[in-house]
């Protein structure tokens, strides 16, 4: 998953990341640790890249928020 998620950002034309973030609500999702992960790993990249990132959060706000403050 990470070398897919890099490899997509080495695009030229890629300007932002997103939507991306955390649902915990559906049942259809992975289970939390799984997005949380998936999360923390587009947000690197994105930083990485210096790219904008579009957020969603589902009852989950302040643990998404927690995350962009580290």
């Amino acid at each position: 998953m990470e070398l897919d998620i890099r490899r997509c950002l080495e695009y030229p034309k890629v300007k932002a990341v997103g939507e991306i973030g955390l649902d915990c609500q559906s049942e259809s999702l992975p289970d939390d640790d799984i997005q949380i992960k998936a999360f923390i790993l587009q947000i690197q990249s994105a930083r990485e890249k210096k790219l904008l990132v579009v957020i969603y959060s589902r009852k989950i706000f302040i643990e998404v928020l927690n995350i962009l403050c580290k």
